[in-house]
C-alpha cells in the first residue's frame, strides 16, 4: 500500500496480488486467476469496495477511520457488559 493510494487502487492491488499467487500455485494464465479471484465471496466485496462511495478516499485515511470505528465498537460492547455486569451485581433483593 502507498501513501497516496486510493481505496479504488488498493483494492485491484490485493486483487492482482491473490491472482498472481493463485497463478503461480496453479500454473494458469494471470487473467483467469484474477477471474478467480474476483469471482470469490471476498473478492466481491472488495470490488463493491473499489466501487462504492469511499473510492477516492485515500486508503491509509479510510483504513485509519475503519479501525477507529471498530476500536469505538469494541469499547461500547464492553462498556456496555461491563455496566450490565456492574448493575445486576450492585441488585439487593429483600
Amino acid at each position: 500500500m502507498h501513501r497516496e493510494q486510493t481505496i479504488s487502487e488498493m483494492v485491484e492491488e490485493v486483487l492482482a496480488n491473490q491472482a498472481k499467487s493463485l497463478a503461480e500455485q496453479t500454473g494458469q494464465a494471470f487473467e483467469s486467476a484474477l477471474g478467480v479471484v474476483a469471482s470469490t465471496e471476498a473478492g466481491q466485496q472488495l470490488r463493491e469496495l473499489a466501487n462504492g462511495e469511499h473510492r477516492h478516499e485515500k486508503a491509509r485515511e479510510w483504513l485509519a477511520s475503519v479501525q477507529w470505528e471498530r476500536a469505538e465498537q469494541q469499547l461500547n460492547h464492553l462498556f456496555g457488559s461491563d455496566v450490565r455486569w456492574r448493575f445486576a451485581g450492585e441488585r439487593h433483593y429483600s
